[in-house]
């Protein structure tokens, strides 16, 4: 049973995981333990039923699992972590956790920030499956190095390596499943490895294996920032949804300022590579659309970007030095405009979501506690005020991302009404 688009899944690309069982035939593969615990679960991956499982798993894993395995091999890790993401996440970019964890690898945001992805209002790297596979990797052989085992080393990936520290420090021992019969790890981790190492035995015995990507390869090229994504694709002549499927840690599908790791760079599928290459080199005036935006009155940058459909930062970008609580009636603003967007129906929309509040409130002594999917957008409408003014009382920019728990300050009587609706919301007495 190949791996082809469309079914599942992997281990070498040049023969099926079978084949890893013998030890010679593979440096690096990764043994599995014999356990009851990890043939319960290969035997539950074989049944039938799961079948459709595979097929949906597999239809995306076809896309990336190539590539993964390829960086497994170049630093010399078992090529059978390919089917981690599939226990993670289903390999769905789009995934995140109840816990906060994004993307085919499920990174939390400390982890990805301290290997240097980005998270902000443009992108969140952890959706980027190069960048995100990158820093998956890294913690796996960090794990591996503190650890000194996979079993432990897959273990931490799920719970963390402070937590397989401490029950390893507790005990002395460095067996997972001794850890694991008594008691020492979360329930989700003493779960987590036996199924992923099910899924592999099963693998190797359905002999699975890895998919021709359906679009070839994958490759990188520096992009300017701003760039439209469905634009590029339409000059190109490539599917608008390839390239924004590769491309899902953008949030708006526009491509951002370089980052601390240098400039952006596109993933394209090597099939389109050239006519990427052309159009990112010999027509690049024609992928950002530009929009001159009078101001008028009671207009604020925040209403500006919901408008046009774009984050505040990207009205900054291309206003250096603006003030936003010095917008003069009938000054310009350049405003980036999306495919699909029209900026005569965008500028009348403006009007609409214009704050009637002129000034700002004298009594900031009220709270808020910001809930997820919060903008000083949405909390400055519900408090009487705009997203500048509570801004400016907070210290912060307008572009800035807020993050659930946050406390801000709103006007006094607002404040005292929205503490008692996320009370009564969440049924808490008063």
């Amino acid at each position: 049973m190949a791996l082809l688009a469309g079914s599942l899944i992997v281990g070498s690309l040049t023969a099926p995981l079978s084949a890893l069982a013998d030890p010679a035939s593979a440096a690096g593969e990764m043994q599995i333990p014999s356990h009851p615990a990890v043939e319960a679960y290969a035997r539950r991956f074989e049944e039938a039923r799961w079948q459709p499982w595979f097929e949906l798993v597999g239809g995306r894993a076809a896309h990336f699992a190539a590539h993964i395995t390829a960086s497994l091999r170049q630093r010399g890790m078992p090529e059978e972590l390919v089917l981690l993401p599939a226990i993670e996440s289903e390999y769905w970019s789009g995934a995140v956790s109840n816990r906060g964890a994004v993307g085919i690898w499920q990174l939390m945001p400390a982890t990805a920030r301290a290997l240097g992805l980005v998270i902000d209002d443009l992108r969140d790297d952890r959706r980027d499956f190069w960048l995100a596979t990158e820093a998956a990797l890294t913690v796996l052989e960090q794990n591996l190095r503190i650890l000194g085992n996979w079993d432990l080393a897959v273990a931490a990936y799920n719970a963390g390596p402070g937590r397989i520290r401490d029950a390893v420090a507790l005990t002395g021992s460095r067996d997972f499943w001794e850890l694991r019969s008594r008691g020492l790890l979360p329930r989700q981790t003493a779960e987590f490895v036996p199924r992923f190492y099910g899924l592999v035995l099963a693998a190797r015995r359905l002999q699975l294996q890895v998919a021709t990507p359906p679009n070839g390869g994958w490759s990188r090229l520096s992009a300017p920032a701003g760039v439209d994504l469905r634009i590029l694709a339409r000059l190109a002549g490539v599917p608008a949804d390839v390239l924004l499927a590769a491309n899902s840690e953008l949030h708006y599908a526009l491509t951002p300022d370089d980052s601390p790791r240098g400039p952006y760079l596109l993933k394209v599928p090597d099939r389109y590579r050239a006519a990427l290459a052309e159009v990112l080199d010999q027509r690049s005036d024609e992928l950002v659309r530009l929009h001159l935006y009078r101001i008028r009155r009671g207009d604020t940058l925040s209403e500006v970007g919901i408008a046009f459909g774009i984050p505040v930062s990207l009205v900054y970008r291309y206003n250096p030095g603006i003030q936003p609580r010095r917008l003069g009636v009938g000054a310009s603003l350049l405003v980036p405009v999306r495919d699909g967007i029209d900026p005569a129906v965008a500028a009348r929309q403006v009007q609409r979501l214009a704050s009637p509040v002129a000034a700002p409130p004298a009594d900031w002594s009220g709270s808020y506690v910001v809930q997820k999917g919060d903008s000083l957008w949405t909390i400055g409408r519900r408090h009487g005020t705009s997203a500048e003014q509570l801004a400016a009382a907070n210290g912060i920019r307008t572009g800035d991302v807020l993050h659930p728990e946050m406390v801000l300050l709103v006007p006094a009587a607002g404040g005292a009404a929205a503490q008692e609706r996320q009370r009564a919301a969440a049924g808490v007495e008063a």
